[in-house]
């Protein structure tokens, strides 16, 4: 009897100490997921200011390699099926408009008026989600997103 009770708390202990390490794991992804759509937003402003300077390949890279990451960390901290599911195909579509527009950079070609439409679009996006993201509190991330951001471009 006193075994079992020795080990309820123990495993009551535990679970607790990994709750904790898991809402730890999960703040800090969530961290690094605000920083990454601050960074992406930064760098599609920078593109949309200059879409065809000597910095365009490697802005496209960037924003291509980014968006995969960012999608990676949005799987690690779920915010619900349908959101997950928008917000996955959204930054899917940017990375891989970014990585057609990087291929066609990298080649000699130029961003086009229409491009550089779709790209500031990209970065509105991108800027309201990340402003919805850091008001949102970490414990309670249920909102959607569809409500305010226009994922089509």
């Amino acid at each position: 009897m006193i075994f079992a009770v020795c080990y309820a708390i123990y495993m009551d202990w535990r679970s607790e100490k990994l709750e904790s390490q898991l809402d730890a794991r999960q703040e800090a992804v969530y961290g690094e997921l605000l920083e990454g759509m601050d960074s992406l937003e930064s760098k599609l402003y920078k593109l949309s200011l200059l879409p065809n300077s000597a910095k365009t390949p490697e802005l496209l890279a960037d924003i291509w390699r980014q968006t995969g990451e960012l999608a990676g960390y949005f799987s690690a901290v779920s915010l619900g099926a349908e959101i997950d599911g928008q917000v996955l195909s959204f930054l899917n579509q940017s990375g891989d408009y970014a990585k057609q527009l990087f291929l066609q950079a990298a080649s000699g070609g130029q961003l086009e008026e229409q491009d550089a439409g779709q790209i500031e679009q990209m970065q509105n996006a991108c800027e309201k989600l990340r402003e919805k993201l850091e008001h949102v509190g970490n414990k309670d991330r249920k909102f959607r997103i569809a409500d305010f951001i226009d994922f089509s471009f």
